[in-house]
C-alpha cells in the first residue's frame, strides 16, 4: 500500500507551540483540525483552538480534561504525549512555514485518496455510476482543495498595500462603491456595492418577488456598465427574456404584462415598443443561461459569461443564480438536505472568492414565518438550511405585505372595504430586509413594485 505523505514531527511542533503560546493560533488562520493526519492531533488542535477562540487560555495541563485519556494506538499515556508535544514545539518565527507544510501535505493526501477512488470508479466494469456524477463530485472537491491552498498563500503585506491603494484611487475618483452596484439607491447605500468575492443570499417565501428583484438587480447593474451573468434553473431563457422585455417596455412608458407576451396578445403599437425594448436590452453587458443545474456547472457558466462579456469589452462582476434550491450538489451527502445545502453554500462562497466576482443566489424560505404575528422573514428562518447564514456575506430578505393581506387569516379586518383599503395602501410595496452584512450596515430598503410587468424601482418617498 502506498504511504500517504505525512510529517508527524511538523504536526507535533505546531501543537506543542500552540500549547505553550496560545498567540500562535493567529498566525495559522488557514489551518483546521482536518488538516492533521492523526486523529489525536485533530482532537488536540480542535480542543485547543476552540478554547483559545472563546477567550480561555489553554496549556498542557488544562487541555487534558478535553481529550480521551487512553487514545488508541498512541503507545503512551495522554499526559506523556502532551509533554512530548511541548518539548517538540517550534519557535514563533518558524510557525507559519511549518503550518503551511502541514496544510500542503493534507491537500496531497486528499488528492491521492480522491484520485484512487475515481480510478476505481472508472475501472469498475459493472459500475452503474454516471461519469458525469463522478466528474461533478471531483470538481467540487478540487475547488475545496484549491481554496485551502489559496488561503495559505495569501501575502499580508501585499494585500494591505493593495487595500490602501484601492482606497486612495476611490478617494481621488469619488467612487463610493466597491464592485457592482444594484441600481437601487437605498440598497447601494446600505451595502456599498456587491464586492468581488461576496456571496449574496436573496431569500424569501414563494411569490414574494425574488426572481423579479434578482432580474431587476441584474438589469440595473448591467445598465450601469457592470458585466452580469444570470443562470436560470427554474425558468427557461425564453421566460426570462419575456420578463426582461416587459420591464424594459415599462421603462419606455408602456405596460405590457409578460404573460401577454408569452401568448402574443399585443397590439401594433405595443409591438413597436417591444422591438425598441429588445434593441435596448441587446446593448447591455448581460449573459443568460438556462442549462446546467449541477453545482459543478457554475464555474463553467462563469468562464463562458466572462468570455462573452470580454468580447463586449466588459469584465464579469456579478453572477445571479435562480435559484439555490434547484442546484444539484455532489452525492457526498445524498439524502441529507441540510448537509447538501451546506455543501452548495460553501462551494458558492469558494467560487465567488476564487473568481473575484459577486455571486448572488436566490433562495426559497420555508413557511416558518407564517407561525408568527409578523410574517417578515428573520435569519432564524435559515437555521435549518445548512451553512447559508454563516457563509453568506450579505443576506437580503424579500417581503410583500400585500401578498398576505390578500389571503384570509393574516389580519382581522372589520369589513371587506377595510381590507381592500389596507391592500391598496401596500399593494405596490416591496421590502428588502438586510439583517446581515459583513462589511456594512443592516436595515430595510422600501421599494415600489409592479410584478405583472416585472418592474421594481426605488420609491420616491425613500
Amino acid at each position: 500500500m502506498t504511504n500517504l505523505p505525512v510529517n508527524i514531527e511538523a504536526e507535533q511542533a505546531i501543537l506543542g507551540a500552540l500549547l505553550i503560546d496560545n498567540g500562535v493560533l493567529s498566525s495559522l488562520p488557514y489551518l483546521e483540525a482536518r488538516h492533521f493526519s492523526e486523529a489525536i492531533h485533530q482532537d488536540i488542535f480542535e480542543a485547543a483552538a476552540g478554547r483559545i477562540q472563546s477567550g480561555e487560555p489553554v496549556s498542557v495541563l488544562t487541555i487534558r480534561e478535553l481529550l480521551p485519556q487512553d487514545p488508541q494506538g498512541l503507545g503512551v499515556s495522554i499526559n506523556e504525549y502532551l509533554a512530548r508535544l511541548a518539548a517538540a514545539a517550534v519557535g514563533t518565527a518558524m510557525i507559519d512555514g511549518v503550518g503551511r507544510q502541514v496544510l500542503r501535505l493534507s491537500v496531497r493526501r486528499r488528492l491521492f485518496e480522491r484520485a484512487t477512488e475515481v480510478a476505481k470508479q472508472a475501472n469498475a466494469v459493472t459500475s452503474v455510476i454516471d461519469p458525469a456524477d463522478v466528474i461533478s463530485d471531483l470538481e467540487i472537491e478540487l475547488l475545496d482543495l484549491a481554496d485551502d491552498l489559496s488561503r495559505a498563500d495569501r501575502d499580508a503585506p501585499e494585500t494591505l498595500d493593495s487595500v490602501v491603494d484601492d482606497i486612495r484611487k476611490r478617494m481621488s475618483s469619488g467612487q463610493r462603491y466597491v464592485g457592482a452596484r444594484t441600481g437601487f439607491r437605498n440598497i447601494d447605500r446600505l451595502v456599498g456595492g456587491l464586492a468581488p468575492g461576496d456571496f449574496v443570499l436573496l431569500a424569501g417565501r414563494p411569490s414574494m418577488g425574488k426572481t423579479a428583484l434578482g432580474l431587476a438587480i441584474a438589469r440595473k447593474a448591467a445598465r450601469l456598465g457592470h458585466g452580469v451573468g444570470f443562470v436560470s434553473i427554474e425558468m427557461t431563457a425564453t421566460q426570462v427574456r419575456h420578463r426582461l422585455l416587459s420591464t424594459e417596455a415599462d421603462f419606455l412608458g408602456t405596460k405590457i404584462a409578460y404573460t401577454r407576451m408569452r401568448t402574443a396578445q399585443t397590439s401594433a403599437n405595443e409591438w413597436k415598443v417591444i422591438n425598441q425594448a429588445s434593441a435596448n436590452l441587446k446593448t447591455l453587458p448581460f449573459w443568460l443561461a438556462d442549462q446546467g443545474n449541477r453545482l459543478s456547472d457554475i464555474p463553467g457558466h462563469i468562464r463562458t459569461a466572462r468570455r462573452h462579456l470580454e468580447r463586449q469589452g466588459v469584465k464579469l462582476e456579478l453572477m445571479v443564480i435562480d435559484y439555490l434550491g434547484l442546484l444539484r450538489p455532489s452525492d457526498r451527502y445524498i439524502g441529507n438536505k441540510v448537509q447538501e445545502t451546506g455543501e452548495i453554500s460553501n462551494t458558492l462562497k469558494t467560487i465567488a472568492k476564487r473568481e473575484g466576482i459577486a455571486l448572488m443566489a436566490l433562495h426559497q424560505l420555508s413557511r416558518a414565518s407564517e407561525g408568527r404575528d409578523d410574517y417578515r422573514p428573520r435569519p432564524s428562518d435559515l437555521r435549518n438550511s445548512g451553512d447559508l447564514e454563516q457563509d453568506a456575506d450579505v443576506i437580503m430578505f424579500v417581503h410583500r405585505e400585500g401578498y398576505f393581506i390578500e389571503r384570509p387569516g393574516y389580519r382581522k379586518f372589520g369589513s371587506e372595504i377595510e381590507r381592500r383599503t389596507a391592500l391598496q395602501e401596500v399593494e405596490h410595496n416591496l421590502e428588502v430586509i438586510i439583517p446581515k452584512q459583513r462589511q456594512g450596515a443592516v436595515g430595510t430598503s422600501k421599494l415600489w413594485c409592479n410584478l405583472p410587468v416585472n418592474t421594481i424601482e426605488d420609491r420616491h418617498d425613500g
